[in-house]
């Protein structure tokens, strides 16, 4: 070897090294950039990969095989539930929307692709879009607060048939590669017939009830095509499910019910239908009047009796005697006079006393009308005189109450009634909130008297 060949080989030597760096170089650029970006190329979604046998012309093969949905590419992760709903029976040409959700599997983010064996699918869901017919996700979309995906699409059908949708989703960690991912397949079954054959439930409604008495529900508007015979499941909203096409029901409480009817004609289950029973509580059971206290002929009879007496001691009628008038206070007279003492009231036969009863008797005069003040009271009081009000301390007569009885006259002594023409005399509101022992149990002393304590015992 010359010595220019040894000067060359040193070169030749420093250029391989060069070259094998630059090809490693080149593998580490491949492996960082280009081939995640493959792994990733269908982060938008692709047709084909739905599940359906018919529509695999664009899902990717794993190691040459043709599975036809998601996991061709996206595997290695947890599988997660695939859920495809909406209506499985509609009317020629009508347009229907359904709801692919996808829970479990990673938590993070999901995408789909749907196909129909006939029909058309309608990309709605603003994250979609249609390509080559079937619906498929723009970007892998973020799992809500539950932790699912969802998206929503519609479907318009066709003129007949039985028509089968087809639908994967996917679950991707998102960690730039398609290790880790999973996915799984749904399908839904969806009769297309005219409105005059369709299999129809109707639960009537609405209905109305009291709780505890039973309801009779009618689900006879129900039909089915070629007059099938068919069976009844009813849903009565309170967790009561009853069968027949009218079946009885109660419900415990009031309120309002949501009432759903199923029917089969022995081939399928119809659309769920809807109706609402609005159930009132009881009325309370009849109670009879507490009994009346006061106002009964022996009252009446007592109260005349203790008129001519008070009248033979002057302390009623034209010649009674009088006590200095005062301001009076609701609801008796604006200006009041009050008379009492023992006094003995006897039964009166012809000129005779009979017997008498000796106790403390309270005799208050109200007065109203125009002009009334005490001056004009004490110069003329029959001008004045509303009504005479009384308070007589019978023994064993009321021991609840001090053993007072009660009684209202008007000026001349005729007994007066309540808005009821009930007499007022005897135990006059007793057991109630209002009236004359209902206001004097408020006396201080607890002997009923507002101007003083004597007569309690």
């Amino acid at each position: 070897m010359s010595e220019s060949d040894n000067n060359v080989a040193p070169i030749t030597d420093l250029a391989g090294k060069w070259y094998h760096l630059f090809l490693l170089l080149l593998i580490t650029t491949f492996l960082l950039i280009v081939l995640p970006g493959m792994a990733n190329a269908f982060s938008g979604g692709i047709n084909g990969c739905s599940g359906s046998s018919d529509s695999m012309t664009g899902c990717p093969t794993l190691g040459g095989m043709q599975q036809g949905f998601c996991v061709n590419c996206h595997s290695g992760g947890i599988e997660p539930m695939v859920a495809l709903s909406g209506p499985s029976m509609v009317v020629p040409g009508s347009t229907n929307s359904y709801t692919l959700s996808i829970t479990g599997g990673q938590q993070i983010a999901g995408g789909l692709d749907v196909a129909a064996d006939a029909g058309t699918l309608i990309a709605t869901d603003p994250g979609t879009r249609l390509q080559s017919g079937e619906i498929t996700h723009n970007a892998p979309r973020r799992v809500d607060a539950n932790g699912s995906v969802i998206f929503t699409f519609d479907w318009r059908a066709p003129e007949s048939g039985q028509v089968v949708l087809f639908a994967a989703g996917n679950s991707v960690n998102q960690n730039g590669i398609n290790s880790g991912d999973n996915a799984a397949t749904a399908t839904l079954t969806v009769v297309v017939q005219g409105e005059e054959q369709m299999l129809s439930a109707d639960p009537g409604g609405p209905y109305q009830g009291v709780a505890g008495e039973a309801i009779v529900f009618d689900g006879s508007g129900s039909s089915a095509p070629n007059g099938d015979a068919l069976t009844y499941m009813w849903d009565f909203g309170d967790g009561g499910v009853g069968m027949g096409v009218s079946p009885g029901h109660s419900y415990d409480m009031a309120g309002t019910y949501t009432v759903s009817l199923v029917v089969n004609d022995g081939r399928q289950d119809s659309e769920q239908l809807t109706t609402t029973a609005v159930i009132t509580a009881p009325a309370p059971p009849a109670t009879e009047p507490p009994p009346v206290l006061f106002g009964s002929r022996a009252d009446v009879r007592f109260a005349k009796l203790l008129w001519k007496n008070m009248k033979a001691y002057r302390l009623v009628g034209s010649k009674a005697v009088h006590a200095v008038p005062y301001a009076g206070t609701p609801p008796h007279g604006e200006i009041l006079e009050t008379l009492d003492g023992i006094f003995t009231i006897y039964r009166i036969r012809g000129f005779f006393r009979i017997t008498g009863i000796k106790s403390a008797l309270i005799v208050k005069k109200n007065y109203a009308g125009d002009g009334v003040s005490k001056e004009a009271v004490a110069n003329n009081p029959d001008a004045y005189l509303d009504s005479v009000t009384v308070m007589f301390q019978r023994r064993n007569y009321d021991p609840d109450n001090q053993n007072w009885f009660w009684v209202k006259y008007g000026p001349d002594g005729e007994v007066l009634t309540n808005p009821g023409g009930v007499p007022l005399a005897g135990k006059i509101g007793k057991g109630m909130n209002t009236g004359c022992i209902a206001c004097h149990s408020a006396a201080p002393g607890g002997d009923y008297v507002f101007i003083h304590d004597r007569y309690a015992k």
